[in-house]
């Protein structure tokens, strides 16, 4: 009888320590898919490495959808809500050999004029920063106290992401592949 209580808890055991490993094994795969999803992660579902003809694609359908329009050139444009007050974004990425491998982005307020001083890229740059930080889980650098105009970075696995101010009103946000 002792030997069968015995016998049933091993095996008890053995079934327990077998399903935590594989619950375990199984988190640490999620959590690897996780973050090469989010390294190669834009905005919206643009993601590095997706073609031309699916960039395509995926803006025509947030352009019939309403959330994205065409801007000048190839450009694409965005008004974004979600800054302290009106501001649209336009991209477009750079390809080569037909995939996406830089996003350059550039972030402006609407009601930016020169005595708007509240609206000037220096303070965007400050607003982008932690909005961006947050949405791509990264912490960024400022690349050199020493410049005129600071440049931050951000590190990710397979990428990185770049922000300074383009003019007086524009703020730059730059993915690049690695």
């Amino acid at each position: 009888m002792i030997k069968t209580t015995l016998l049933i808890s091993l095996i008890s055991l053995l079934i327990l320590v077998s399903c935590s490993n594989k619950a375990n094994q199984n988190q640490q795969e999620t959590v690897a898919s996780i973050t090469i999803q989010e390294a190669d992660s834009l905005i919206h579902d643009y993601t590095f490495g997706m073609t031309r003809d699916e960039f395509f694609e995926l803006s025509w359908k947030y352009n019939s959808d309403g959330i994205l329009i065409n801007g000048s050139g190839a450009e694409i444009v965005e008004d974004i809500n979600w800054l302290i007050a009106p501001a649209i974004r336009v991209f477009y990425p750079n390809f080569v050999d037909e995939k996406i491998v830089q996003f350059p982005v550039t972030y402006s307020y609407k009601g930016w004029a020169p005595w708007n001083t509240h609206l000037s890229s220096d303070s965007l740059m400050y607003h982008l920063i932690p909005i961006i930080s947050k949405d791509y889980n990264v912490e960024f650098s400022q690349l050199s106290e020493n410049m005129e105009t600071p440049i931050y970075i951000a590190k990710r696995a397979n990428s990185e992401i770049e922000i300074k101010v383009k003019s007086s009103f524009e703020v730059s946000v730059i993915f690049k592949e690695l």
